[in-house]
């Protein structure tokens, strides 16, 4: 467990915001916290990640423990260049050069946002600040990483970057805990939902964990020798893929609602789709058992 709340309090004054909470965060998840607005979700978002302290109550935390915390609101006139924003903000939190100098390009590669780094920041679009907002979090190797409403305020396609973004950095194992009012990021993204109502915990529910409890399609498709296997497993609603090197064959498995997403970055890239079908057939069976679904990173 990487962290414990409990018996967890919180009051202004005489204001009673937050009150006998108790909450396990497991290697590994995705942690939706909802509830209406004032029910003090931001506020126990704060107090995980440090800022505050409860008015009562025990946090056992996990040795060593770094935890990312990505505001709601990213300033709006920032003047410093991204790179220089990074490496500034870094540095203010005790990372080293050395350090800095290996992460920064790698975060600017990650969000693909290479061509920005010598551009200001106060220029940017909704959707770049956000970016930029996770980035800065993600600077030091964190175990956890808070984002209190990552998706408010941006425009439906920025929201889907940022979306795909949470989902590649979920796939790397990263523990994620956010709040949210966008159904399509409970739906795509959530393994756990914590709802928050009359001042505590009304109900924390776990989310079908197995996969195949999921809906999925399966694809098969041959590819060209150029194909990247990393780039694919960044596209949205990616599970897990097998890959036959002899045929240059490869089979996936993927959230059925962002089949059209996986086929059109599969036919971008010239792969030929040979088979697209509801669930596995015998042979797709004994591919997956010969191949030991394989993962690449």
């Amino acid at each position: 467990m990487l962290l414990e709340l409990k018996k967890i309090q919180k009051k202004y004054d005489k204001q009673l915001i937050l009150e006998n909470i108790h909450l396990s965060i497991p290697k590994g998840q995705a942690v939706a916290i909802i509830g209406g607005n004032g029910t003090g979700k931001s506020t126990l978002l704060k107090i995980i990640a440090g800022f505050i302290h409860p008015t009562v109550g025990t946090i056992h935390k996990a040795s060593n423990l770094k935890i990312g915390y990505v505001p709601e609101h990213f300033p709006e006139d920032i003047r410093f260049t991204l790179e220089d924003y990074l490496y500034h903000l870094g540095r203010i939190h005790d990372l080293s050069k050395k350090h800095l100098q290996t992460k920064i390009p790698s975060i600017l590669e990650t969000f693909h946002l290479q061509h920005a780094n010598h551009s200001v920041i106060k220029n940017f679009s909704k959707g770049m600040k956000q970016k930029t907002n996770i980035m800065q979090a993600l600077l030091s190797n964190v175990d956890i990483l808070i984002l209190d409403e990552p998706l408010s305020g941006l425009d439906p396609k920025s929201q889907k970057e940022v979306e795909h973004i949470l989902l590649t950095l979920k796939r790397q194992g990263l523990t994620i805990l956010f709040t949210c009012h966008e159904k399509q990021l409970l739906e795509s993204f959530a393994d756990r939902i914590v709802t928050i109502a009359d001042y505590t915990i009304a109900e924390d529910k776990l989310l079908a964990a197995d996969i195949t409890q999921k809906e999925h399609i399966y694809i098969e498709a041959t590819i060209p020798h150029t194909f990247s296997i990393s780039e694919l497993q960044k596209q949205p609603g990616y599970v897990h893929v097998t890959y036959d090197a002899k045929q240059n064959l490869i089979q996936l498995q993927i959230e059925k609602t962002c089949t059209n997403d996986i086929l059109h970055y599969l036919l971008h890239t010239n792969a030929s789709v040979t088979l697209l079908q509801p669930k596995l057939l015998k042979r797709e069976e004994d591919f997956y058992a010969r191949t030991h679904s394989l993962q690449f990173s």
